[in-house]
């Protein structure tokens, strides 16, 4: 099997064109119907839109230079969209509603998937340095993006209240804590009051 993906608490691998979701507490695994792609393409991402458990759940694989969308439990997948084929997806998180999409050129897109499939690119303007890291995540209300720059550690948002969309940096997270890993294919979370997190995770061990 082949890891491609971590997303709502599901490790995602493929295996022979199929996706297995492995629910990373429980153990329990959700398998998807055989993906009818090109014998040389082979699925190179994956990524939840939403928990398992949720009505709206997909799950959004890149192999080649297409997109495609499985809604969890039906029996076939839909081709979607029509990706760079010099670039790969490497993350996708929901935000205010809309999912965004990070590829590996660090661009943002929006991705809608009803009432029908939309891949828009985000022009967002950099208000400093360009930051090398792979790493999204949502804080509240806020979008951010973790990089490093002259081996800084470096934190920005997105800042959507005027006309022209920025990366504006951050100086403090205030009750917010961001764990990340340099790992391939890892993923970025945050929560509040991190003290308090740690000591429950301490009891419940």
């Amino acid at each position: 099997m082949d890891f491609i993906g971590y997303s709502h608490g599901n490790l995602i691998y493929s295996h022979k064109k199929k996706c297995h979701l492995f629910d990373a507490f429980t153990g329990s695994r959700t398998k998807s119907p055989r993906l009818v792609i090109d014998k040389r393409d082979h699925p190179i991402f994956g990524a939840l839109t939403a928990p398992l458990a949720s009505p709206d759940s997909s799950l959004l694989i890149q192999a080649g230079c297409f997109l495609y969308e499985w809604k969890v439990g039906s029996e076939t997948w839909l081709q979607q969209y029509q990706v760079d084929p010099h670039s790969r997806i490497i993350q996708v998180v929901s935000f205010k509603g809309e999912l965004v999409a990070l590829d590996s050129y660090g661009h943002l897109m929006r991705i809608r998937l009803e009432p029908k499939f939309r891949m828009q690119r985000v022009d967002v303007r950099w208000e400093h340095q360009l930051l090398w890291g792979r790493w999204l995540v949502v804080c509240d209300d806020m979008l951010l993006f973790f990089g490093y720059w002259k081996h800084t550690f470096n934190t920005v948002r997105l800042d959507l209240s005027s006309s022209v969309s920025r990366w504006v940096k951050v100086e403090s997270l205030d009750n917010m804590a961001v764990f990340v890993a340099a790992a391939a294919g890892s993923q970025a979370f945050a929560c509040k009051k991190p003290e308090k997190q740690l000591r429950l995770l301490v009891r419940y061990q």
